[in-house]
Order: structure tokens, then sequence, then C-alpha cells
């Protein structure tokens, strides 16, 4: 009995190896399952692999991605600032990385090019630090750790309203490995204990497996379908070991009268942005804000009978503005830079699966950056 158990459990295991190593050979000659890019920093929260290239692949198709030395989706760069050059540090997201579009069609890559042709005997850089994944915390600590040390002019930070609010936030993140500050009873920002969870088995497959980056993501896009049929009340929520409000708050930026734990979110993404102007002022950089929009912001198309009387969708840039004026921050609102473009040009800037920006959005948001700081930066002495 206890030999033909063994002998099974031999046949299961080879028979499961076997498997694999099928389903890795596959994934690697249809290209199906995407390269593994990120990893974690305790200083920052993560950054992309230095000097790593691959195939990004996403729901509307697949992009060659090349990662540089310190670690971002850019052209290489030199920490000393050239003689002459103005130098800008772009924070933000996945919708500022940009890995879905080509090396050259980025925001930050249209932005360089717009400010060298039209401001006559001037130089400009601009460096983007996007990480997907991030929230207004992980971009503070980038410009705190990182950024700086290249000598920005300027430093310009993208808000993003479809999550960051919720990245900004520990009772309502979903995602563990995320950097979050609270507001301690003085009134101020204080970092909460970030230990990077990971081990050296798990970083050997996602730079080496392409089977294991697939089995990872069906768990992952598992958990996410379970938290859906929770909203859409096909799945008790009991089934689910959550202790988080997030599943059932997700979408309530929108609200005119939040709750609480809204409302909470909304005051450490104020301190976060403020604190972030402070540590870009601290080295003699100038500080922007640019507010960026979900598509169905732009749109607008929403009823209230779909989403409730409570609703709108255009709270969350309302409340970015007024933040920026309470607090005389300078932002802009990429929201009529992409609903002046017509409808179908809007639909032309976003990718179907995922949302983010296709090159039309990327060239539409540095164009529109370009003009609204085009006064000062090509004025500089």
């Amino acid at each position: 009995m206890l030999r033909r158990l063994s002998f099974g459990l031999l046949v299961a295991g080879i028979s499961s190896l076997a498997c694999l190593l099928v389903l890795e050979v596959v994934l690697r000659v249809t290209g199906l399952q995407e390269d593994f890019f990120v990893q974690l920093d305790p200083d920052v929260g993560a950054t992309y692999i230095p000097n790593k290239s691959g195939w990004f692949v996403f729901p509307d198709g697949r992009t060659w991605a090349e990662i540089n030395s310190y670690g971002y989706l850019d052209q290489e760069w030199t920490i000393e600032k050239p003689s002459g050059v103005t130098r800008i540090v772009l924070l933000g997201d996945s919708y500022l990385a940009g890995m879905e579009v080509p090396v050259g069609q980025r925001a930050s890559d249209e932005l360089a090019r717009v400010l060298n042709e039209s401001c006559a005997g001037r130089k400009f850089e601009v460096l983007n630090f996007g990480v997907i994944g991030f929230g207004t915390a992980q971009e503070l600590e980038t410009l705190r750790h990182h950024a700086l040390k290249f000598s920005p002019d300027l430093v310009a930070l993208f808000v993003y309203t479809g999550n960051d609010l919720y990245n900004n936030s520990r009772e309502l993140d979903v995602e563990p490995n995320r950097i979050h500050y609270e507001i301690d009873a003085a009134g101020k920002l204080e970092r909460l204990p970030y230990v990077v969870r990971d081990n050296a088995i798990k970083q050997w497959l996602r730079h080496h497996s392409r089977a294991f980056l697939f089995l990872r993501s069906g768990v992952k896009r598992a958990q996410a379908l379970h938290l859906a049929m929770m909203k859409a009340g096909l799945m008790q929520e009991m089934a689910v070991k959550d202790d988080s409000p997030a599943p059932t708050l997700r979408g309530f930026q929108y609200k005119r009268n939040p709750p609480p734990p809204i409302e909470r979110a909304w005051r450490i993404t104020e301190e976060l942005i403020v604190e972030t102007k402070r540590v870009a002022g601290s080295a003699d950089a100038e500080f922007v804000v640019v507010v960026v929009p979900t598509k169905e912001e732009i749109l607008d198309t929403v009823t209230p009978a779909e989403v409730g009387d409570d609703m709108d969708l255009q709270v969350p840039v309302q409340r970015l503005e007024a933040i920026c004026e309470a607090r005389d921050l300078k932002c802009l609102s990429l929201a009529n830079a992409f609903a002046s473009r017509g409808t179908s040009r809007i639909e032309d800037s976003f990718f179907k699966g995922g949302g983010h920006w296709t090159a039309v959005g990327h060239e539409t948001a540095a164009r529109s950056i370009f003009d609204w700081l085009r006064p000062d930066l090509c004025g500089r002495n």
C-alpha cells in the first residue's frame, strides 16, 4: 500500500513537472506571458529592474521595454546635469511610465521634444520616474531618495484620480507591499513601517520562469474576480477573509458626501502633495501638480440613475483643484485638454484594456503640459 502510494506521488510529481516545463516552453515561444520588470525597494517601494529589457504584454498588444541603469523606463541619464540644461523630473504611476507605448512616444519623450524644438536657445531634459502601481507616497519617496540627486529645476507630480486616493490610504489599499503614511496626533505626516515581503526563491522565479508569472497572474485575477462577484452580490462577503473596507468603498471618491475613510484618505493625499512640494523646494526646484483624470471622468457620460444621486464623476478633479488653491500649488488638470479633442479622439487616447494612454494620449498630455509651462520655461534666463 505504502509502495503504491509513493509510486503514485512520484508519477504525479513527474507529470506536474512535465506540465510546467511544457507551459514554460509554450509561454516563451508564443510570448503570451510578459516578462517581469519590477523589484521591491525598502526606500521607495519599488523600481523597475535596472538594465532589464523584454516584452511587456498587455490586453491590447505588447511592446519592447528597456529599463535604464537607475531602474526607470527611460533613456540613460547622467547624475551630473549638463551645463545649460534645464532638468524636469516627472513623478507618477503607470500612466506616466507608459510601458504600453514604444520608446520615444511617451509623454516625457514628447514633452522633451517640443520644449527643445520650441524654446529657442534652450536645452531641456525630461526624466521619467513613473512606476507601475505607485501612489503619492511612493512618488514622494522617489523624489527624496532618487530623483533629487539629478538636480531637477522643476518637479511635476502626476496625481491619478482613478486610484491614487486608495493607494495613499492604508485602510483602503488592497496591496500590502506599498509604502503608506498616516497623520499623527500633531497633524503631521508619519511614515508607517515598511518591510519588503520577498525572498530569494520568489525573486529567482519571477526573473526566470514565465510559468510562475502566468500562474501568479491567474491567482491575482481570481482574487479580483472574487471581489467583483462579491460586489455584484454573486458571492457572499463572508467567503473572503478581508478586513479592508476597500472592496465596498471602491468608487466612493465620486461621492459628494464621502464616508470618513475617504475623507481621511483625501487628507493624507493633500499632505503628501504638500510634502512633495516641500522636498522639491529644499533642492530649489519648482513644483507643479498634473491631475490625470480617467476616461470616464473626461467623457462624463454616466447618468445619476447609473451611479446614484450622491455620485459625481467630477468630484476628484474638483477636490484636487480645491487643494491646489488652498495650498498655493500650481496645478493643471488634463481633463479639458482631452475633452477639447472630441469624443472620438478621447477614445483613441486610451487603450480599451486597462485604460492607459495610447501614444495619442501621451501626446495630448505632453502638449497640454507644454502649453501650460511654456511661458515660464521658455522665458528662463
